[in-house]
């Protein structure tokens, strides 16, 4: 029955995302000519944070080549087994943390978070295009979404409107009652896996709540499945203004990695995004092996800005269990900080951050100096 369910859930984010999802290491590997790099070690920790690969960028990964940066962002890793001291499974301290914790007398589900004044976060779902070997939610808990795996993705979209309406009513009780909040960040998993009816039904009702201004996405699909975007994706129309002069923004932050993640369908997913009305930014995780060279993040922002996507963050790797040889020093990050501000326009240099449980902002670790 679990496997069957598995396999159904999957069939629905295939749908959504328009491209097939590999989920097991030896196909993954055997498409890519590297049979050899699956080991028992590999297979032991593909068990314990499963293997999620788009079929969509299969074409981008150079084949034979174990190296590729791409591929080294979702191959399963022996390393991933070592446990490191200083790193945990809940990095950002984010699994007791929920706005209702600011709050009084809330009843706020836990797929709300609330760590920055006037932003609140929502867990729109636990589903994902890809798994990240570095991502920091990897251990969070499934069932602290909004629309989780077993109930959207297996369902999908005949679910009783009513129920919909109701568990909406329900999250953001908090949030309709504090008028300090102006901004909404849907983030997951990726809610972008969820349909477009599901968004725009998801958007109209932050509408109703006024003095939301803006609504932000974080996102990996427009470079994973660039597909996806279609003519029919949420717009600012589904997101209209309260009263006349009072404007509301639909964000995207995109996830990106690499210069080889972009392609020609990359490029035209974000000519969309941007003709829908979205603001388009991007933050990148600086990975050891990855993209720690100023070349390669050169190329990687050069082609952002070309493509009217304004790069946002540099993040330094968060320190999930299991993703420590991903971590570059901080020293290093400034010194490539420091170069990119040499062949870049300012607007084209990201900030070099990193997120500190329990401050009330990103730290910039190139001003920072205090943090090593």
């Amino acid at each position: 029955m679990e496997k069957n369910l598995r396999t159904n859930s999957l069939s629905e984010i295939e749908r959504v995302l328009k491209t097939r999802l590999i989920h097991d290491t030896h196909e993954l590997a055997k498409r890519l000519e590297l049979d050899e790099i699956v080991t028992p070690t590999t297979e032991k920790a593909a068990k314990i944070t499963p293997t999620l690969f788009p079929e969509s960028l299969l074409n981008r990964v150079q084949k034979g080549n174990a190296e590729d940066p791409i591929l080294l962002q979702f191959m399963p890793s022996p390393h991933e087994l070592e446990i490191t001291p200083n790193f945990s499974c809940d990095p950002l301290c984010e699994q007791k943390l929920d706005v209702s914790e600011r709050q009084t007398a809330s009843s706020s589900p836990s797929c709300i978070m609330q760590k920055y004044y006037g932003r609140v976060l929502v867990i729109t779902t636990n589903a994902c295009a890809c798994q990240c070997r570095f991502c920091f939610r990897r251990y969070f808990p499934k069932n602290r979404a909004l629309f989780p795996l077993s109930k959207e993705q297996i369902t999908g979209s005949n679910e009783d409107e009513s129920n919909v309406s109701a568990l909406l009513d329900n999250a953001f009780e908090t949030v309709r009652k504090d008028d300090s909040i102006s901004e909404i960040i849907l983030s997951g998993g990726d809610p972008l896996t969820l349909s477009n009816k599901r968004l725009k039904t998801l958007l109209h009702y932050i509408g109703t709540i006024t003095h939301v201004k803006r609504v932000r996405f974080h996102s990996r699909i427009p470079v994973l499945s660039p597909h996806r975007i279609d003519d029919d994706f949420p717009s600012s129309e589904d997101f209209p203004p309260v009263e006349v002069g009072v404007p509301r923004v639909l964000h995207l932050v995109l996830h990106v990695n690499s210069p080889n993640e972009i392609d020609e369908g990359v490029a035209v997913a974000l000519s969309i995004l941007r003709r829908k009305g979205f603001v388009l930014t991007s933050q990148t995780t600086l990975l050891k092996g990855v993209n720690d060279d100023v070349k390669e993040l050169t190329a990687l922002f050069e082609k952002l800005i070309n493509l009217g996507v304004l790069p946002y963050y540099l993040h330094q790797l968060d320190r999930v269990q299991g993703s420590a040889h991903f971590e570059t020093t901080i020293a290093s990050g400034r010194e490539i900080i420091e170069e990119l501000s040499v062949r870049l326009p300012g607007y084209a240099v990201p900030r070099y951050v990193r997120e500190i449980p329990g401050r009330l902002m990103k730290t910039n670790l190139f001003i920072d100096r205090d943090v090593d």
